[in-house]
């Protein structure tokens, strides 16, 4: 065997344990993975929609019509460099020379006044504009339209509105919507409408009327107007980022910001985006989500203020019921959760967590079974936007997002939650089913593994999943690699048969790729415990199933659970760096079920059983407490495997010696000291060998090839 092939298969073997077991990463720390991992939280935490698709399904036909033809830039080069050509083209109309130097001739007034006022965006750039405004429209011919334009801007940006007076402001915003209004009115008696500027003139009346100052002043000053700013915006073309959505989105986010919740409450239109918006707890992107904990005080404000409106909660009533269970308004979310079919996933969701409040778990239960979808008979995938960090559930962070629409994710949830409760039920059989139909492999894995006796776990698949429950064509050969099937639990039943020697009672329930690997493993196994078949033939035989453990092992007797193997490294335990060695536990199922450790959360609602515990206990006893290593890495059993095979060859065989050094090839990487059996016998045995005599001399396996050779003993 060549040095890359014993090195691929090391890496092979370590890879298959890794990949079926907890992924996780040394510099930015580990999280153990699954629901159940999750405590409380995989049952109560809050739940958001996404504001992008609401806002889309609500206002989407409301926005203006995507226009092909692009609008210009409206950063200062650009506008600059449309003056130029505007004042160019007015001149080659006249006859005239343009020189975009101003030396000969020099520019007129209008462009040297406009040019001066764009040396500052203060208040000294004011009456500059004016002076254009005040030249005869002779001599503002190109600029008046954006004269009108920039003096309007200007007003806004050098304002500070905390500082004026009630009759100051007034004024001052009469005088910013006059000048936009004039913009407009410029354009249509015929004037100049550089880059456009006039299509922006509506967007700005409606920022001064809701986002030029804090919403309070405004009301205060009697000029604001956010419903119709809002219409205003929708109605919109886009222009760059600007567009009717964004701009929706930065009003509705001021005004939760400003407390203006009142005032959005007597707006229809607003009244569904704040609702929209609190629901999806902001936006995912491009703007920062609101965090949890603003998003529960925002709720609470703003459903007081529908109260203090009148308006029902059948206005909104999924949205609203979110709110008031975000809120703590258990009684008020499930009233609202009244007007809202059973079937309803995010409803179910919602109703659950509300008796769970409640201490009623046959009530929660009973909530999600009607959302389960039966229809659906597959593994349906989960894809919520949600940070497991046991940080954010310590600060009250933790919550789960998903599209409205996504009903297939929502159902998923529905079934993934309704496996916890019925573990908490005692219903081991009825939860693991819901894990594996929710595609929460590793959560199903720990009941069928940890919780269930076989007999159990054989009942509940005989009734339950009398066929695989994914079918998928795998073109295997000798020399292919293949792990256990994790979304199969036929597959974990035929494993765990396979682990306790029950091999014909094991094989129906193996994936057809893998069934006859398990077939050939048992002949072979059954030919080399033959007392009437000679040495050699033992001997071959043993090799052969020591080479089809080595490679396939894993889909063969591979536990999900129990002790992991790394290299000599560390790994983060929130900010402390622990050192860990090889074979090593790592906070995980079903120790997380059990005992209070930093990685512990609140379990309140979905604590073991007594039950749950005592076969938890019994499980950890016989697999952590004194584990079988083959069980995590098959490469163990085929080492075991290779020591039996060579123990029918005679001394100095080369054969015998190519075989103990493809066994030290497969752990001395990974453990020094399971091979120190076969190393022993390499130097001892077989010394007389050239593998046998480098052992003996260097005191362990040399660097050159051992055999993976099927027939090396037929030849």
């Amino acid at each position: 065997m060549s040095k890359t092939i014993a090195i691929r298969l090391l890496l092979g073997t370590v890879s298959t344990a890794v990949v079926t077991a907890i992924a996780w990463a040394c510099g930015a720390g580990y999280e153990p993975e699954g629901m159940l991992t999750l405590g409380d939280y995989s049952v109560i935490s809050p739940l958001r929609t996404t504001f992008e698709t609401d806002f889309k399904k609500e206002f989407g036909s409301r926005l203006a019509n995507k226009s092909t033809q692009e609008l210009p830039g409206l950063d200062r080069n650009s506008v600059v460099n449309a003056v130029m050509s505007t004042m160019k083209e007015d001149y080659a109309k006249r006859g005239q020379k343009f020189d975009p130097d101003g030396i000969t001739p020099s520019f007129p007034l209008e462009l040297s006044l406009y040019l001066a006022s764009l040396e500052t965006d203060g208040l000294e750039a004011v009456p500059l504009c004016e002076r254009i405004l005040a030249l005869p429209p002779e001599e503002r011919r190109n600029l008046t339209a954006l004269a009108h334009y920039r003096l309007g801007r200007l007003l806004m940006r050098a304002t500070i509105w905390e500082e004026m007076t009630e009759q100051r402001a007034r004024l001052r915003m009469a005088s910013i919507r006059h000048h936009l209004n004039a913009t407009k009115q410029a354009v249509a008696e015929g004037y100049p409408d550089i880059c456009k500027v006039s299509l922006q003139c509506d967007g700005w009346i409606a920022y001064s009327e809701s986002m030029i100052a804090p919403a309070d002043l405004l009301e205060k000053f009697g000029v604001a107007d956010f419903g119709k700013a809002l219409r205003t915006y929708l109605a919109m073309r886009d222009r760059g980022e600007a567009t009717g959505s964004s701009s929706a989105l930065h009003l509705i986010r001021k005004l939760a910001r400003d407390g203006a919740f009142e005032a959005c409450a007597k707006d229809h239109d607003l009244r569904r985006l704040m609702t929209i918006y609190l629901c999806g707890g902001g936006s995912i992107t491009p703007y920062a989500p609101i965090d949890q904990n603003s998003v529960n005080y925002f709720a609470r404000r703003w459903l007081e203020a529908l109260d203090k409106a009148g308006i029902p909660a059948s206005d909104d009533a999924l949205r609203i019921a979110n709110l008031q269970y975000a809120s703590g308004n258990w009684d008020g979310c499930a009233e609202s959760l009244k007007f809202l079919r059973p079937e309803d996933p995010m409803a179910a969701l919602l109703r659950s967590r509300v008796n769970l409040r409640k201490d009623n778990l046959e009530g929660a239960i009973a909530s999600l079974k009607p959302a389960v979808n039966e229809a659906v008979t597959g593994p349906l995938t989960e894809y919520m936007s949600a940070d497991i960090s046991r940080e954010y559930i310590r600060g009250g962070e933790f919550f789960l997002q998903a599209s409205s629409d996504d009903s297939d994710t929502w159902t998923s949830r529905v079934r993934g939650e309704l496996g916890v409760l019925l573990l908490r039920d005692k219903d081991y059989a009825g939860a693991m089913g819901a894990f594996y139909s929710s595609d929460k492999s590793r959560d199903a894995a720990y009941v069928g593994e940890c919780l269930l006796s076989i007999d159990e776990l054989k009942y509940s698949v005989d009734k339950t999943w009398p066929k695989p429950m994914l079918k998928k064509e795998v073109s295997i050969d000798n020399h292919s690699r293949i792990g256990p099937v994790r979304y199969e639990v036929r597959h974990l039943l035929a494993r765990r048969l396979f682990r306790e020697g029950h091999w014909n009672e094991a094989m129906p329930y193996f994936p057809d790729h893998v069934r006859p690997i398990a077939m050939r493993y048992v002949e072979l196994r059954r030919k080399a415990d033959r007392w009437s078949l000679d040495r050699l033939g033992r001997a071959d035989a043993y090799w052969r199933a020591a080479l089809i453990m080595a490679k396939q092992g894993d889909a063969l007797i591979h536990n999900d659970f129990g002790k992991y193997w790394s290299p000599d490294g560390s790994w983060y335990l929130r900010s402390a760096e622990i050192t860990i060695e090889n074979w090593h536990e790592r906070p995980d199922l079903p120790k997380l079920r059990l005992q209070v450790n930093d990685w512990k959360v609140p379990s309140d609602y979905v604590m073991p059983s007594d039950d749950e515990i005592k076969r938890a206990k019994a499980w950890i006893k016989k697999n952590l407490d004194n584990p079988d290593r083959s069980h995590r890495m098959a490469a163990y059993a085929s080492v075991d495997l290779i020591m039996r095979a060579v123990s029918f060859l005679p001394d100095n065989d080369v054969r015998g010696s190519l075989m103990l050094q493809f066994a030290g090839d497969q752990l001395r990487y990974v453990e020094p000291k399971a091979v120190q059996p076969a190393y022993r016998t390499l130097a001892i045995r077989f010394k007389k060998t050239p593998l046998g005599s480098h052992a003996w001399n260097k005191h362990w396996f040399s660097h050159a090839d051992g055999s993976d050779d099927p027939d090396l003993l037929s030849k």
